[in-house]
């Protein structure tokens, strides 16, 4: 038998909105290092891949798609705030 979900997951409960956050420029730093490695991380991949394949990883590769959104959207925060 499967454990009880917790509290917060139990049908009838009302889970937070979690697309919505508050952030101000004392986290600015944290913003850009982590885009930096987000960028980084977008950079080994598609040069390990190469490696492996021999060929360019397609945007359209889901995990890549995906880092790229990540990345975007850091850098939108991040011009919101400077």
């Amino acid at each position: 038998m499967p454990a009880a979900a917790p509290a917060g997951l139990r049908q009838g409960k009302r889970l937070p909105d979690l697309r919505q956050f508050t952030t101000d420029a004392t986290f600015l730093p944290e913003l850009e290092l982590q885009q930096q490695r987000t960028g980084q991380l977008i950079d080994e991949r598609r040069q390990a891949f190469k490696a492996r394949t021999g060929q360019e990883m397609s945007r359209d590769n889901v995990w890549l798609a995906g880092r790229l959104q990540e990345h975007d959207a850091l850098g939108r925060v991040i011009l919101k705030i400077e």
